[in-house]
């Protein structure tokens, strides 16, 4: 067995971070609900966090206002999130929250936007 190097947390400051969408994911619980998690690589750090939503097709749902920062979005349309979201640039906010004795980064609700690039701004 190889030795394990000991090393310091991953830290992220909360505020503005830009990152890209690494894979879109459906999940299910054991409760039986159906959830897209969308994992994000942070630019600066490396760090891959993960933002989830339940997966409702109600324009007023969080998953769908999120979607919508990307694409059209109307009642009786079909959307695929993995289609819409796959590989793109993001900015999105972060903010520590506590759990208990765990603090961990949580990426804030309605964040979660396309990246401004260069070639969008000429």
């Amino acid at each position: 067995m190889e030795d394990i190097e000991v090393k310091e947390p991953l830290r992220l400051d909360d505020g503005l971070h830009t990152g890209q969408i690494v894979r879109v994911e459906d999940r299910e619980t054991p409760q039986g609900y159906n959830y897209v998690d969308v994992y994000i690589k942070e630019q600066e750090s490396e760090l891959e966090l993960k933002w989830g939503a339940p997966r409702s097709g109600s324009t007023e749902s969080k998953l769908m206002k999120t979607l919508a920062n990307f694409t059209d979005i109307k009642a009786g349309i079909q959307v695929n999130p993995a289609v819409i979201l796959a590989d793109k640039e993001v900015t999105f906010m972060t903010m520590k929250e506590k759990k208990g004795d765990k603090e961990y980064v949580k990426i804030v609700d309605g964040s979660l936007k396309p990246a401004v690039t260069q070639e969008a701004v000429q």
